[in-house]
């Protein structure tokens, strides 16, 4: 791993974490969010409901049992090399659970919508382009791609996709909430809060 934890500045609060392992699966529960890892590596999130919140996207023949189970060879996570360097062009796969969602955030893109669903966006610094590459969904969690590369995401329909196109680890972070504020604050705490506003220009 990586010694920089790049946009996470904060040390996490503990809130207790639990861990099971079993014979099929390992989970790991921290505060409101668990995450499942099936003995075949896939991920999935829930929140403390039990409501799925993000699930890896994967079409193979490795779990017969799947019911998405697929002779496409599409893998959830893709580590491609990248000759003559020690970097990969990496790619993540999700599942986009529910079509009526709802994700905003992303920094200052040139584009005209709210609600990023249905887009893709470049994940570059360009001239009056900001690229923050946090998401909040309407189904409750937020996302941070922590990974400092140019690259791409696409919030479709049918397959959500983060790519960096060079990268020596898969880094993100993901927090689930009861409300966008719960959200956002434990994002603010990992990452940091902009600086108070001077008192002139509070107004009268």
């Amino acid at each position: 791993m990586s010694a920089g934890n790049w946009a996470l500045d904060a040390e996490p609060r503990s809130v207790g974490t639990k861990i099971i392992i079993t014979e099929n699966e390992a989970t790991l529960t921290n505060g409101k969010i668990t995450a499942r890892i099936s003995k075949l590596g896939k991920i999935i999130v829930e929140n403390a409901k039990g409501q799925v919140l993000l699930k890896e996207y994967a079409r193979n023949r490795r779990d017969l049992l799947e019911p998405k189970c697929s002779a496409l060879e599409v893998e959830a996570r893709k580590f491609q090399t990248i000759p003559g360097t020690e970097n990969y062009h990496l790619t993540v796969r999700l599942e986009s659970l529910d079509p009526a969602e709802k994700v905003f955030g992303m920094g200052q893109d040139h584009q005209l919508w709210l609600d990023l669903k249905g887009h893709s966006l470049e994940l570059a610094y360009l001239n009056s382009q900001a690229s923050v590459p946090f998401v909040l969904s309407s189904l409750g969690y937020g996302f941070l791609w922590n990974n400092p590369a140019v690259g791409r995401a696409v919030f479709g329909k049918n397959v959500t996709t983060f790519e960096a196109y060079a990268a020596k680890v898969m880094d993100y972070w993901i927090v689930a909430g009861d409300t966008s504020s719960e959200i956002l604050g434990a994002y603010a705490g990992m990452t940091g809060s902009g600086p108070l506003m001077p008192e002139c220009g509070f107004g009268f």
